[in-house]
């Protein structure tokens, strides 16, 4: 059911991801988002009830990786920020209780916790806030996180409480009718809460609202802790004006923190009158003021001290006084400030720079086209139609030449075929394909059934199904990576980058001489990433993400198969990390594995095993310079 459910809104989302792309008046335009909107909560519906199967059969299986909670929670509420608005609700993140950046589990998983929870609040809150707080807490097995998550809605009468987290169960008929959903919602948070050894809990007052409280245990992570983003504002003055009290609370006590002398004002006639009193007393003026931008009369604070706007998603701009001015997007995070103000410090504050939002406001989703030479070929091995216009659409926006097989059979042949001085330089693979699946067709393609030239041509696995396992089975058959349906345009793109990379990224014919290389070679070129990304640098931050997150289990592999002695599949397995690490602009890492291939390819299982450790070692520098980059 996982794989017939999942095929179709495989070409629902995909369709209308192309449909964005092209141009639309601003009435379709709106229509399309609506369309996108409705299919992608079809999706998250399927999910819940695939998730739930899974946890009743005790397949969900958790991972155990290195992750960053500011970020992890931070994009989980940035996803729920759209949501909120539509509704005029404030969404108010306070993380001021995570002690540290790093820990280890299952990200994934704790998103999902805490998607589920602040949906939860959104559905069932007409006015008002939602609040996410954080806290974190050291035990002898590792850490203990608390998510707390409040509302100003309906409230939870007391004698429901017990039958909340069950499965299928609302508060009543009428609330299903109302506000929608299946009612696996929380149920999915309390198994998942219980799997991470933690709980669930709920305390409200019927008509004031609710405040559901999940921990979850994680471990200790052995990556470098960064210092946590804060800015030194010792000195400072600083009004902050926001008409939500929860937000002045949260940010009034942060900003203290930190250092500066704050005034809180609910409006801007208060900010105004604060303003005047402070000239008054023969006071300075503020160094900065910090306002909603949703506030009535803000052109006239704008005359005064720098200005930064919080702005909710999808706000614009209603008076041109306010042009020039940064923003911060609610909602608002320590590292979403810490920038701003790192912008603002540069120089002295009376001379602040106005003209360069801090965060820019968002703009429409823009597939960055690939940098390969005009010849590079793909084929994409897809059965359904649908997909496969979805999957060519995105890759011809990609700039790419795209050739289309229907069957895993069909797929050999067109490689045997290929003109010797054409070949495909990637190959995009469905798994379950009627006469020869994607399994099958791969081991034969690895065998050498379509010829050589192609035992070592990098093999992306695209599949619909959602069971656990299903990535390392991909893996087993020989593949190189996989990306799972609906297709993310942002995933594929990080993934060709990553196996293909541009021209100027890809490893050189005849490296040199690795004692000499590794003398100079860096451990990470952030200046030639971001010039090789031409400065579209939440694209370079995935990449690299990916990379990281993906050489754990690539060096499990290598691992094992030099225990199995298979110099040929880990020759093969090598140069896919060397081409990471080069389109990453990681030479230290690809030196190492270009000694390790070459030795691979040579037969010499010693200097395999030898050179092992001396690789993971540039892992782990490699992940640490990247984590130094994104954790300021």
């Amino acid at each position: 059911m996982s794989h017939e459910i999942r095929t179709p809104m495989n070409g629902v989302i995909g369709m209308l991801n192309l449909l964005r792309g092209t141009r639309l008046s601003s009435e379709q335009q709106y229509q399309v988002e609506i369309a996108q909107s409705s299919a992608e909560s079809l999706l998250s519906l399927l999910n819940d009830i695939l998730d739930f199967s899974k946890i009743e059969a005790g397949r969900l299986e958790l991972e155990q990786l290195d992750f960053n909670l500011y970020e992890t929670i931070g994009d989980a509420a940035d996803a729920m920020a759209l949501r909120a608005q539509e509704k005029g609700l404030e969404l108010i993140l306070d993380l001021s209780g995570l002690t540290q950046a790093w820990v280890k589990g299952d990200p994934g998983r704790l998103r999902q916790i805490v998607t589920n929870l602040v949906g939860n609040a959104i559905k069932f809150t007409e006015q008002g806030e939602v609040l996410i707080e954080c806290g974190l807490q050291t035990v002898k097995t590792g850490v203990t996180l608390t998510v707390a998550v409040s509302d100003t809605g309906i409230g939870i009468p007391a004698e429901k409480q017990a039958s909340l987290f069950e499965t299928f169960r609302q508060l009543d008929a009428s609330t299903t009718r109302k506000y929608g959903g299946t009612g696996l919602g929380l149920a999915i948070v309390k198994q998942l809460c219980e799997l991470m050894g933690g709980e669930v809990r709920v305390e409200n007052e019927v008509g004031c609202g609710s405040r559901f409280t999940a921990t979850v245990q994680l471990q200790l992570s052995q990556l470098p802790q960064p210092e946590l983003p804060g800015v030194d504002l010792q000195g400072w003055s600083i009004l902050f004006v926001d008409d939500n009290a929860t937000n002045r609370r949260v940010w009034g006590d942060r900003l203290t923190t930190w250092g500066a002398q704050v005034v809180l004002a609910a409006d801007s006639a208060s900010a105004l009158a604060a303003d005047r009193d402070r000239q008054v007393q023969g006071l300075p003026q503020y160094d900065l003021i910090l306002a909603d931008a949703g506030l009535p009369a803000l052109a006239q604070l704008a005359l005064g001290p720098p200005l930064i706007l919080m702005v909710a998603l999808g706000w614009q701009l209603q008076t041109r006084e306010l042009a020039s001015h940064v923003y911060l997007i609610k909602p608002l995070t320590a590292a979403k400030v810490a920038q701003a103000f790192g912008q603002l410090e540069q120089g002295d504050r009376a001379s602040i720079p106005r003209s360069s939002p801090a965060i820019a406001l968002p703009q429409p989703a823009v597939i960055p086209r690939l940098t390969l030479p005009a010849q590079t070929r793909l084929l994409l091995v897809e059965d359904n139609r649908v997909n496969q216009l979805v999957a060519r659409g995105l890759l011809q926006q990609l700039g790419l030449t795209v050739d289309v097989a229907s069957t895993g059979r069909e797929a050999l042949h067109i490689l045997a075929q290929a003109a010797p001085g054409d070949p495909y330089e990637l190959i995009l693979m469905d798994c379950l394909m009627p006469e020869l699946d994607g399994y099958e067709a791969t081991r034969q393609i690895r065998a050498g059934a379509a010829g050589d030239r192609y035992r070592q041509t990098p093999i992306i696995a695209m599949t619909a199904n959602a069971m656990a396992g299903d990535r390392d089975q991909c893996l087993a058959a020989g593949m190189s990576d996989y990306l799972a349906k609906p297709i993310d345009p942002q995933a594929l793109t990080a993934l060709l980058i990553a196996w293909l990379g541009s021209p100027a990224t890809s490893p050189v014919s005849q490296p040199p001489e690795p004692d000499a290389q590794e003398a100079a070679a860096p451990v990470f070129d952030l200046d030639t990433l971001l010039a090789r990304f031409s400065g579209y640098e939440d694209l370079a931050v995935e990449t690299c993400q990916f990379v990281v997150a993906d050489l754990p289990l690539q060096l499990q592999i290598l691992s094992d198969l030099a225990t199995a002695g298979d110099l040929e599949k880990l020759a093969c397995q090598v140069h896919g990390i060397k081409g990471m690490a080069a389109n990453i602009c990681a030479e230290a890492l690809r030196a190492e594995a270009w000694v390790l291939e070459q030795a691979a390819n040579a037969g010499d299982l010693k200097q395999v095993r030898d050179r092992f450790p001396a690789l993971a070692t540039e892992c782990e520098r490699l992940a640490a310079a990247i984590t130094a980059w994104r954790s300021p």
